[in-house]
């Protein structure tokens, strides 16, 4: 699928950036207890706030993974949500986006500490 045409997607820290998904990678089947719960795609998860950024498990969603970095290949326009994993609301801290049709890597923003670690943005 080209990607020629793909906008980036941002939502708080995880930032979905057009990008062909490798050969190499393979598909998460979509009952994958590593990146799904309660018929969504977890994307990043706040450690602290329990908060995570969330798209529905559809025909029109696949979820790729190859050496630990996932890619979304999206085939009709699709929400981007941000829940309360508990209660599964919607929070106030990020609106809900649309992803369009595409190929996109998953990228967690990272900070770099005083003392020069890099490490993912905790939420």
């Amino acid at each position: 699928m080209k990607h020629n045409n793909c906008k980036p997607v941002r939502q708080g820290d995880v930032y979905l950036h057009p990008s062909t998904i490798p050969a190499s990678a393979r598909r998460i089947e979509p009952t994958d207890p590593r990146y799904v719960r309660d018929g969504r795609y977890v994307l990043a998860l706040g450690e602290v706030s329990g908060h995570a950024h969330v798209i529905d498990v559809t025909p029109e969603v696949e979820l790729w993974e190859e050496s630990g970095v996932l890619w979304l290949r999206v085939l009709g326009e699709t929400p981007l949500r941000h829940v309360d994993l508990a209660s599964d609301a919607p929070t106030t801290d990020h609106a809900t986006g649309i992803i369009a049709p595409g190929e996109r890597k998953l990228v967690i923003q990272q900070e770099v500490q005083p003392d020069g670690i890099v490490r993912p943005v905790l939420d």
